[in-house]
């Protein structure tokens, strides 16, 4: 049985949602640049004297040129490094550009900090958040988790429409787009706070190798109730996860403050054998105790 079966087969907590909502938090930022950028589409061909194909260019630079070049980069990149680091930093992307493209004086640099918002960053972001959400989210309940993404997607549309509408009308055309791309930052901002707790994929961790990354992943799964064992084996027979489980620490040493988090029951209903209980220690990290 793999130690992946608590998390396929969790209840939908706290956790999940906090995890969805930060996930669909990147459609939402997607979504008003995007459709904020069309706010700009007059100014800009005003200010920088552009014809229309060129506006057109910038536009379409965004997403042929940068969300789908973005995210095809992001998946490679993911799978390489890790989900969490780009879930993480790429929000800071996000808001850098954003703010420079509301700054921008000239053609050229509001071409570029539009392909580079697009293509660095929010492609790359689609390519890590879906992906963490997936392999944290319960079997049963994953395809409505998975769908909030669209719902902010939608959200983000509306906000960024009705900025715009009332920019417009407040400061003009020619300035309403500047504002509208530096609120475009706020989420970005905000996402990078939201994100920071997320933990790392286990299941990322496990198949790169990372074990030294899968104490910290569990530890913070049991904080937010997800109950893991770490050193659950994924294969093989009885007589290989049974040697996991043996001469590591007597329980003797742990003097009885330990939260006992797989009791022998349970690693009989998960099909290993009963050779030891796995134990949390206020006192240290994550450890396998003997049963004596």
């Amino acid at each position: 049985m793999s130690y992946f079966h608590e998390i396929d087969s969790a209840r939908v907590g706290s956790f999940h949602r906090r995890l969805a909502v930060t996930a669909a938090l990147g459609p939402f930022t997607d979504a008003f640049n995007e459709f904020g950028a069309s706010i700009s589409l007059i100014a800009v061909g005003i200010l920088f004297h552009l014809p229309k194909v060129l506006v057109a260019v910038a536009t379409a630079a965004y997403w042929v040129g940068g969300v789908a070049g973005g995210a095809i980069g992001g998946g490679i990149l993911s799978d390489a490094i890790g989900r969490r680091r780009l879930f993480l930093y790429d929000t800071i992307g996000m808001a850098v550009f954003a703010i420079l493209s509301a700054a921008s004086t000239d053609y050229t640099f509001y071409f570029l900090t539009r392909l580079a918002l697009g293509g660095i960053f929010i492609g790359i972001d689609y390519a890590a958040a879906v992906p963490l959400l997936a392999e944290y989210s319960p079997v049963r309940r994953r395809g409505s988790l998975l769908s909030f993404e669209k719902v902010f997607f939608m959200l983000g549309t509306i906000a960024t429409v009705a900025i715009g509408l009332g920019l417009t009308l407040y400061v003009g055309v020619l300035l309403a787009w500047r504002y509208d791309f530096l609120i475009a930052a706020v989420p970005a901002i905000i996402l990078f706070v939201l994100r920071f707790e997320m933990p790392a994929s286990l299941r990322w961790a496990q198949s790169a190798g990372r074990k030294d990354l899968i104490p910290e992943i569990v530890e913070k799964l049991r904080k937010n109730g997800i109950l893991v064992d770490p050193l659950q084996d994924t294969g093989g027979g009885e007589k290989e996860r049974a040697g996991q489980y043996k001469g590591l620490l007597q329980q003797e040493e742990c003097e009885g403050h330990c939260l006992h988090i797989l009791d022998r029951g349970r690693l009989r209903a998960h099909g290993q054998p009963r050779v030891g209980v796995l134990l949390h220690c206020p006192r240290g990290p994550w450890r396998q105790f003997s049963p004596g």
